[in-house]
């Protein structure tokens, strides 16, 4: 039975990574910043992806893609100390973790408290959030408000000011700091997109929803692991 299971759980992982490769391995996007959607260094980027996983589109409000007038997103970056160009073409990589995030070498996971946030916020319905475009609104004032609450939450910064509208939100939905930035664990559909540059460098870290299917798959790279060893050894026999 026990053997039973763990072939049925390598060929799922095999069509889980089979489905999931081609928009992950070689997908790239470019970034770009527009005025009104942010505030000195806080607040909303757009992202625009390659062909090849333009599906992400589909899971965002009508506020919040097609800002940039084409296919593209927005997004918020995790870290504070990894900079990031307008203009050059990344190359992405979908992760539970940013890279060189705050928690050591291994990585800094995603906060279920930053994954419960943006998702709202990307759906349109995050509270408090001002969606109204820049003329006639303060959107970038609310960007700016929600990326430091994201930054605190993923261990970036200090705790954001008292009026600071979604710390208190996280707070109250989640009973307490500590409990906000506890490890997603696939709770929430979002992820980590990790940048590199075209020479290899990292560049930065933003945050993506992706199919539930994918947040199983991102609970661990043991499942990865184990499926890519399974189809090395379909491969031999």
């Amino acid at each position: 039975m026990k053997k039973l299971f763990f072939v049925k759980a390598i060929l799922v992982s095999v069509l889980m990574v089979m489905v999931v490769t081609p928009n992950v391995m070689g997908a790239t996007l470019t970034v770009n910043r527009i005025a009104g959607y942010y505030n000195w260094v806080g607040g909303e980027y757009t992202l625009t992806p390659s062909a090849d996983w333009n599906w992400v589109l589909n899971y965002f409000d009508s506020k919040t893609k097609g800002i940039g007038g084409g296919q593209d997103f927005q997004s918020f970056c995790i870290e504070t100390n990894e900079p990031i160009l307008q203009g050059p073409t990344y190359n992405v990589v979908f992760n539970d973790k940013a890279v060189l995030g705050g928690v050591g070498p291994s990585g800094d996971p995603l906060s279920v408290g930053a994954a419960w946030l943006y998702n709202d916020f990307l759906r349109g319905t995050l509270a408090n959030y001002d969606y109204v475009p820049p003329v006639g609104g303060a959107r970038n004032l609310s960007g700016y408000a929600l990326q430091q609450t994201i930054w605190w939450i993923e261990g970036e910064l200090g705790e954001p000011a008292p009026a600071n509208i979604f710390s208190a939100m996280v707070i109250a939905q989640f009973g307490s700091a500590l409990a906000a930035k506890a490890d997603n664990n696939g709770l929430y559909p979002v992820a980590i997109l990790n940048l590199y540059s075209q020479d290899g460098l990292l560049a930065q870290d933003f945050l993506v929803p992706i199919p539930e299917p994918v947040t199983m798959l991102l609970l661990g790279s043991g499942l990865i692991g184990l499926a890519g060893f399974a189809r090395r050894k379909f491969r031999k026999n």
